[in-house]
């Protein structure tokens, strides 16, 4: 015997209309009946779509309101609340014998139902031009500005999600998901660089979420990375030790395994744990960058860490475990990388980054005219990639210059200065408050 939820399911089964299909016409032709009867346009008017159908068959509301329910009750002869609860055992009763008739309604509601699944699916083309949006946005990242990265990938990002909306294809929702994801992840990114890390946690918790939907590691372990990340730029190192301690029970090889160990060594340097700074340093320096997965290594882009950013990321850390001469040679050599580039290749980001941390290096060497010669290169970043990240690597070089043994120092006081121009003609600024440094 069949088990009715309804007393609906079980009357729209005996009266044949128990498919969607038979279902509308019987409902439209008692709207119509309703409608000459009462001079009510509202029953005519009415719709009844075929999840909402499922639903009251399901039991999964307890009552239709309106026109809907009055409609309902004329093709029924029941009450809606009669009709939306569990039938009773005097009509639950199984039918004497089941036919052919009975066999071939089951088969055209089951390909009915097969039917429904199969339409919803997007364009595979349609999908594709996503994938490709999606990567090259990806791989274009570090050489455009901020504020042009931010439109198209939130434009892309409405796009993903509202696809997302349009297919039962399993295989479709996965790289939904993980394109939801990735753009979730570069939004995340951008208003890091343009200095909102409120929004940028956010967007990489979104990112975590699309990751976890999914079962991806890699993306879970980038966006755990991302809050590390932005966990100890807001003062809270030992938020960042536990983030990216959760983002290490994530099974990781190459670029992935490289970031999350440059990050990792960062945050322990943070809370002055130079010995678990340093391994996580020699971890990510030794890395096997073989062990490739689809989103740092495949997919690439911003999601890579090449050679250059984990040699930024280390020189980072060693001026917050206090070893300047190492920090100063590791900028140095991020920089030597950089510069070999062709111009359409170079990171004006990451270039900025690594000479300003060189320049703080130099100055707690006692090298000033050294921390200018890398200011230079500073300086010569363009105002539309002059990110967040860059200033505030250029707080504490302002600091220091007001500071003794350079304090009163026209030539230190002539580079605070600029430093402060250079900062007011920043990203932030044009999207914000002030930068720090102001």
């Amino acid at each position: 015997m069949e088990d009715h939820r309804t007393l609906l399911s079980l009357l729209s089964r005996q009266l044949r209309i128990s498919a969607y299909a038979d279902f509308v016409i019987e409902f439209n032709a008692k709207a119509a009946a309703l409608t000459a009867s009462t001079g009510d346009s509202r029953y005519r008017s009415e719709r009844v779509d075929e999840r909402r159908w499922r639903r009251w068959k399901n039991g999964e509301v307890s009552t239709a309101q309106g026109a809907a329910g009055r409609i309902l009750e004329e093709i029924f002869d029941r009450s809606v609340s009669e009709l939306l609860a569990p039938p009773p055992p005097d009509d639950a009763q199984p039918a004497p014998q089941i036919d052919e008739s009975e066999l071939l309604m089951t088969a055209h509601e089951a390909a009915d139902r097969a039917g429904d699944f199969a339409s919803h699916r997007i364009s595979p083309i349609d999908l594709e031009q996503i994938q490709d949006h999606m990567t090259r946005l990806a791989r274009s990242y570090g050489t455009q500005p901020p504020v042009t990265v931010y439109r198209e990938a939130r434009r892309l990002h409405t796009q993903i999600t509202a696809r997302l909306d349009q297919t039962a294809v399993p295989a479709q929702t996965q790289d939904l998901h993980f394109a939801a994801g990735v753009t979730s992840a570069l939004l995340s990114q951008v208003c890091f660089d343009l200095g909102s890390r409120a929004a940028a946690a956010t967007l990489a918790r979104a990112s975590r979420m699309h990751g976890e939907v999914i079962g991806h590691a890699p993306l879970q372990a980038f966006a755990d990375c991302t809050l590390a990340l932005l966990a100890y730029w807001d003062g809270y190192p030992e938020q960042a030790v536990r983030i990216i301690q959760r983002a290490q029970t994530y099974p990781l090889g190459g670029a992935g395994a490289i970031r999350r160990a440059s990050i990792a060594a960062r945050a322990y340097a943070h809370v002055g744990d130079e010995a678990s700074a340093r391994r996580e340093l020699t971890a990510a320096a030794e890395a096997d960058r073989a062990h490739r997965d689809d989103l740092h290594d495949g997919l690439a882009g911003e999601f890579a860490f090449p050679e250059h950013r984990r040699l930024l990321s280390a020189g980072s850390a060693l001026l917050a475990i206090g070893d300047a001469q190492a920090a100063a040679d590791t900028s140095g050599e991020a920089l030597a990388v950089v510069w070999a580039m062709t111009a359409e290749q170079r990171p004006h980001k990451v270039l900025g980054e690594a000479a300003a941390d060189q320049a703080l290096a130099r100055l707690r060497l006692g090298d000033l005219d050294g921390a200018a010669e890398s200011l230079e290169t500073v300086f010569r970043v363009p105002a539309e990639v002059r990110v967040d990240g860059l200033i505030q690597r250029i707080v504490p070089v302002r600091i220091a210059l007001s500071q003794s043994p350079y304090r009163g120092s026209p030539p230190a006081r002539a580079m605070a200065a600029q430093l402060e121009d250079f900062a007011l003609d920043s990203v932030p600024t044009l999207v914000g408050g002030p930068p720090a440094i102001a």
